[in-house]
């Protein structure tokens, strides 16, 4: 988690220099406080330079000075001790709210929150920020990246009901698996998701149901082995009375490398047995 949040901000900092705002509303003086603060921001004393930034917001009321702070406090955040870093995240995220409110045009503030609550671990709000960013911009860099970190955070939402899931399974209460995989598919369409489903619904002889699942397995398939998904379709067939898909998925699960010696022995033990059917 720690460091796909940094990873973000990363990122962040990149598309930052696309869209520096204006500082005219600074007067001179006020405007050297402000570059004392970039200079120590720029060397790495972050929290000297939120005092700088601090005496500039009582003189004018800038929304890229509270930006500048909430940065601050957000690279503090990456070197503060882990008792530490949530509260400097939490301040960066004051600030970064500040920016908006005062310029609520400013797309990368939002994004910048998005990637604070992820960082916290606090998904539901880091896709909600995400999404008020691809409303408030004209970036397509932003918009993409916001996408893709909108598809992470689902994920993460969707993980303790997959692992409930498995569990559900494993102790073959099917009708609890289905109902959490269901939830996990809610939030992504994972394979994992539709491959346990179509496990749940074989067990309970619901044929055309698993066959469904794992035609989705096979579909959205990005980290389980293709003859997983194959096995479950040429059972689901077999069991339907169409042998000879079921023979052509049987065989696919056999011949498919990548897939759990589980899998391939199902597979054989069908594809014999369909055989001295026949």
């Amino acid at each position: 988690m720690k460091k796909m949040f940094f990873a973000i901000f990363m990122i962040v900092t990149s598309l930052a220099i696309i869209a520096q705002p204006s500082l005219d509303d600074l007067d001179n003086d006020t405007r050297g406080l402000y570059n004392e603060g970039i200079q120590l921001k720029n060397s790495g004393d972050f929290l000297s330079a939120v005092k700088k930034f601090e005496a500039v917001n009582k003189k004018t009321n800038n929304y890229l000075v509270h930006y500048q702070i909430g940065e601050c406090y957000q690279k503090y955040s990456k070197t503060a001790s882990s008792s530490e870093r949530d509260n400097y995240i939490r301040q960066a995220i004051e600030s970064f709210n500040k920016c908006f409110e005062t310029y609520p045009s400013y797309d990368l503030a939002y994004f910048k929150i998005a990637a604070a609550h992820y960082g916290l671990g606090e998904y539901d709000k880091a896709i909600e920020f995400f999404e008020k960013t691809k409303e408030s911009t004209k970036n397509k860099k932003y918009v993409k990246v916001a996408d893709k970190n909108i598809d992470k955070a689902k994920e993460k939402l969707a993980y303790p009901f997959l692992l409930t899931a498995n569990e559900e399974l494993s102790r073959k209460n099917f009708n609890q698996a289905i109902q959490s995989f269901n939830k996990v598919l809610e939030y992504t369409t994972s394979d994992v998701a539709y491959l346990g489903l179509a496990d749940a619904y074989s067990e309970m002889g619901e044929w055309q149901k698993s066959l469904e699942a794992a035609e989705n397995a096979n579909t959205y398939r990005k980290s389980i082995p293709k003859g997983g998904p194959s096995y479950y379709m040429g059972h689901a067939f077999n069991k339907l009375g169409d042998a000879q898909k079921a023979v052509n998925h049987y065989k696919e699960c056999i011949s498919d490398k990548s897939s759990k010696n589980t899998y391939k022995a199902r597979a054989a033990h069908e594809l014999e047995q369909l055989e001295k059917k026949n």
